[in-house]
């Protein structure tokens, strides 16, 4: 069988021109973090969990409105409220830990294409995972998937090391300790990710003594010392949990029959999914056949490249870990939208060891393409009608589509002129062109997020409603699937509060448990959550002569007829205190009265 290459490092080919990219790479993934409120229901399930552990200083189990939360491992909770704890509670505290795990997923692939191809392979992989679009673009979203890509990352590149070098102790121990943090981001799945290159790696060389270089005893021993105290000890304070996490966020997830269900528009056909896989590789997702065909003879037909240079076994992992979500996914019905998201590192790791090694034999197709599309790109941003043709928009939306214009621009012009530096021959030129015009585009994306803020996020209405409200008032959310639109609620109203620990006493936004089909909450095991509300309750406080408020659902579809807006309204309300977007905040007597005394208008 064949030997594993050993490899020479590239620390000591570092100059300038490294910190430069990876400083960009750092200033793209972080501009404008705190810009905009939490997107819910996502972000304030996730910020909203962090926020109450550093509240409470319980770091075991996770809360969110006040009562265990179960259906996440904490790695992404712990992260944010360590962040919080230092840069204190903030928009920009709480998306800081996803970002720089995007950027240390950068230095990763720059550093392993380097060690592959070269220290040129390495910057230009930087340069491909910093503007690509998905990886932008999650790396300020409140998701596990980022993290779990670069603990991903990491676990592949440790396993090559490893293999390569497997007296390592360094290796030995970041490439169990990622796959620890695999196993405390996404659970199993992190585990399944983690594992099919590996065992694909066996398969192909057909020896079981990488297992033993690997160490695979003691890396397992590892693994289980760093997880399982955590899954035991919430185990022990929330009795039935192992099965809950099991079977409800497991199995049943991967038989789209979890409860409760997915919201729908998170959800991908077959061919949706795999398109989206190309946008989020946008824009080196054009470069896909031909890294298709450099695998394709790296692997099979190695002669055929006349003088390739790299390692034929790191090519085979990083095209299963490319292939392992698209693998897994496609089968099953329970794809969301961003499950795809790991292949993305590894697939432009792959796509800059095909730039670095061959000749320049496309030029002339890909300088073409990239200046076709260029041109495009330019008529659309001049055109007026693509306003209602290629949008889904309207009054509303106005301020976030006037950015379309200058963003259409920038990403023409980048092409464009890629396009024509790429038919003069100048490989390097073109991609730092066509670089600088993807991430001026994408810093507009940061600033249409601030802009589509009322639409998603509860901040502007929490922050006008507590300057005319009374501290003592009660919150009730008409609810929505899952509670982390709840979550955010309660993160802005107690934002700056000295709350306390005692879990009976931490205050809560009220959340109706007979909403409608729309606004399912979880159903964790334990005791049912103090915060659950049926509408007859909710009736009696409503008469009561403390002021109480009701927000109503963002997320509910405005044309279902079986769900309009005064579905589940008190049948004594009146016209909204305040409304923002879909928003409405309805008051009873005693709070439309504090409202009108501190000097507040009625909508």
């Amino acid at each position: 069988m064949p030997e594993f290459k050993d490899i020479k490092g590239i620390e000591d080919q570092i100059c300038w021109i490294d910190v430069v990219i990876l400083g960009l790479g750092l200033f793209i993934l972080t501009f404008g973090l705190g810009d905009y409120g939490l997107y819910e229901p996502h972000e304030g399930h996730f910020a909203g969990v962090a926020q109450e552990m550093r509240f409470r200083g319980d770091w075991i189990t996770p809360t969110l409105n006040g009562s265990p939360y179960l259906n996440k491992p904490p790695l992404l909770y712990w992260l944010i409220a360590l962040s919080m704890a230092i840069g204190g509670i903030s928009e920009y505290s709480a998306r800081l830990p996803l970002a720089l795990a995007g950027w240390l997923g950068v230095v990763l692939a720059w550093k392993w294409a380097g060690e592959l191809w070269g220290i040129e392979a390495g910057r230009i992989a930087a340069c491909f995972l910093s503007t690509s679009l998905g990886w932008f673009l999650f790396t300020r979203q409140l998701l596990p998937e980022i993290l779990l890509s670069t603990l991903l990352l990491s676990v592949y590149y440790c396993t090559w090391r490893s293999l390569v070098r497997p007296q390592s102790g360094l290796n030995f121990f970041l490439l169990y300790g990622s796959l620890a943090g695999c196993l405390l981001t996404k659970g199993l799945l992190g585990l399944v990710l983690a594992s099919l290159p590996v065992i694909s790696l066996v398969g192909y060389q057909r020896d079981w003594q990488i297992l033993r270089k690997l160490r695979l005893i003691k890396g397992i021993v590892l693994t289980l010392a760093l997880t399982m105290p955590w899954f035991l000890a919430t185990e022990w304070f929330n009795p039935g949990f192992i099965r809950y996490f099991l079977i409800n966020e497991h199995a049943k997830r991967l038989l789209d029959i979890r409860w409760p269900p997915d919201y729908t528009v998170s959800k991908v056909g077959i061919f949706g999914y795999l398109g989206l896989l190309a946008i989020w590789c946008l824009p080196w997702s054009f470069f896909f056949p031909y890294v298709c065909s450099y695998i394709w003879k790296a692997l099979f037909q190695p002669r055929s490249l006349n003088g390739y240079r790299g390692d034929r076994h790191a090519l085979l992992l990083l095209f299963i870990a490319a292939i392992s979500p698209v693998l897994l996914f496609l089968p099953v019905s329970a794809r969301l939208v961003y499950y795809s998201l790991p292949a993305v590192a590894p697939y432009l790791i792959l796509c800059s060891g095909w730039w670095t090694t061959q000749n320049n034999t496309k030029a002339l197709i890909i300088g073409r393409s990239w200046s076709i599309i260029g041109v495009f790109l330019l008529i659309l941003s001049i055109l007026p009608f693509y306003l209602t043709k290629f949008w889904y928009i309207s009054a509303n939306y106005d301020q976030v589509v006037v950015l379309a214009p200058p963003f259409f621009c920038f990403l023409g012009l980048g092409f464009l002129l890629a396009g024509v530096t790429f038919l003069r021959r100048n490989r390097q030129r073109s991609l730092i062109v066509l670089s600088l015009g993807v991430a001026c585009a994408y810093l507009l994306i940061t600033v249409g997020f601030a802009r589509f803020e009322p639409f998603r996020s509860s901040r502007l209405l929490i922050e006008q409603a507590t300057t005319c409200l009374k501290p003592e008032t009660t919150w009730i959310f008409e609810g929505s699937r899952e509670l982390g639109a709840a979550g955010a609620i309660s993160y802005y109203l107690y934002q700056n509060q000295q709350l306390p620990l005692n879990k009976a006493d931490y205050p809560m936004v009220l959340v109706l448990s007979d909403g409608g089909a729309n606004r399912l909450l979880p159903n964790f095991p334990g005791e049912p959550p103090r915060y659950m509300l049926r509408q007859q309750e909710m009736r009696k406080l409503w008469q009561q002569p403390r002021p109480v408020v009701f927000l109503t659902d963002f997320l509910r579809q405005p044309d279902d007829p079986n769900d309009p807006r005064e579905k589940n309204l008190p049948n004594d309300h009146e016209r909204p205190l305040l409304a923002i977007a879909q928003r409405q905040l309805h008051g009873n007597l005693t709070a439309r009265k504090q409202w009108l005394q501190a000097g507040c208008l009625l909508e």
